[in-house]
């Protein structure tokens, strides 16, 4: 990208329009400056809400971030998921035996 820049400069850089967008500093321009208001205005909204939709969001982000994490774990090392498939069978309850 910066050798198509320096390739339209060198064409066209006496230009005005061209040496007027190279001083403009996008973050500088009033829209960019809009949008960031904005994203901070629903950035607090979210973290202060207690409305219910809110908090399933977070629950199941955390659950996926848990179950990538889990997954690299038993990618990286397997013995490890031996033990993780040792661990989800011993939290299953034992079936119930009626004796007479």
């Amino acid at each position: 990208m910066n050798k198509v820049l320096s390739d339209l400069y060198d064409r066209f850089g006496h230009h005005p329009l061209f040496a007027k967008l190279r001083r403009v500093d996008i973050k500088d321009t009033p829209i960019f400056k809009k949008g960031a208001e904005l994203a901070d205005d629903i950035r607090d909204k979210y973290e202060t809400s207690d409305h219910p939709a809110v908090h399933k969001v977070e629950v199941r982000w955390l659950l996926l971030l848990l179950a990538e994490a889990s997954a690299a774990v038993v990618v990286a090392a397997p013995p490890f998921s031996a033990l993780q498939m040792f661990w989800r069978a011993s939290l299953v309850s034992p079936p119930c035996v009626l004796l007479p």
